[in-house]
């Protein structure tokens, strides 16, 4: 059986999820995330599938040998850390000695993904509200 590389848009950035004392700054006590139209779900949606983040983060937001689940990522992040996240995973890996460790355990480490600034604010905002459909 052959693995395939493929981008992965947010395999590092949910290694928060598996927990520690250690958060990343700010942590998810910034407040809810700001709500999002059903255009916005749809277009985080249709990103998520277009950059094969599925491959790593099954839709149900369980993970895989290749990447981390995604449920309870707001207890570690906000809508500015991840945002930065999203833009430069492999730098924020580097930063952080904990996601460093954490990332040692998956199989693939997520590239740095072409999306826009504001693709990845929107992102963000979609993760920490659960992927909403």
């Amino acid at each position: 059986m052959r693995v395939l590389a493929v981008p992965a848009i947010l395999v590092a950035a949910t290694l928060a999820s598996c927990g520690d004392d250690t958060k990343a700054s700010g942590g998810g006590s910034n407040g809810p995330t700001a709500a999002l139209t059903a255009a916005q779900r749809s277009e985080m949606n249709q990103l998520y599938s277009a950059k094969q983040c599925v491959m790593c983060h099954p839709a149900d937001g369980s993970g895989s040998q290749l990447g981390p689940g995604l449920t309870g990522i707001e207890e570690d992040w906000n809508e500015a850390d991840l945002t930065a996240f999203l833009l430069d995973p492999p730098g924020g890996v580097a930063a952080s000695a904990r996601l460093t460790d954490l990332a040692s355990g998956y199989q693939m480490h997520m590239p740095k993904p072409a999306i826009t600034a504001e693709q990845a604010a929107l992102m963000a905002r979609w993760l920490l509200a659960g992927r909403p459909q």
